[in-house]
């Protein structure tokens, strides 16, 4: 299996210990219940009558992107394509988009209202595995309206130095 899909994979299967599966394969239907979701945790934190719509365009665009990615492990030989259909099925964008707590913070405001709720046991997103969230702010949301689709990436460990 080629290694990033095997390490994702590894991330996403769960199965409880000390349980007796009737099926060993990690495909049988029986057994999807032991995968849980991978991906990103976004925070939001411009709010504006016309922000809303290029919050979901950028939304649109993480999730179709993310998933066309997956396409250069289309002809890998050494690539179980079932686990690629389940990587992509398994794809979650956690919104953090409460405007009460969340307009107008900048990452270092993202950073301490993250480190205040703590991780909320999702085992394979990115602030758990990676420590990084994504960020849409003020800028990014108005790139968007530009055309230009970037977003954040924002270090949960990243200090101030003095």
């Amino acid at each position: 299996m080629y290694p990033p899909i095997e390490e994702l994979i590894d991330h996403v299967w769960s199965p409880p210990r000390g349980v007796k599966r009737q099926q060993k394969s990690r495909h049988h239907p029986d057994n999807l219940q032991y995968y849980c979701q991978w991906g990103y945790t976004i925070y939001r934190t411009y709010y504006s009558p016309e922000s809303d719509r290029y919050w979901n365009v950028l939304l649109n665009s993480l999730m179709q992107q993310t998933r066309l990615a997956f396409g250069c492990f289309e002809d890998q030989d050494d690539v179980d394509q079932r686990d690629v259909q389940l990587l992509k099925d398994l794809f979650h964008l956690d919104t953090r988009e409460d405007a009460s707590l969340l307009d107008g913070l900048d990452v270092r405001g993202v950073r301490e209202l993250f480190q205040r709720e703590g991780f909320e046991g999702k085992c394979a997103m990115a602030d758990r595995l990676w420590n990084f969230v994504l960020v849409a702010d003020e800028s990014v949301l108005k790139d968007i309206a530009s055309r230009e689709s970037i977003v954040k990436a924002m270090s949960l460990g990243w200090t101030k130095m003095e």
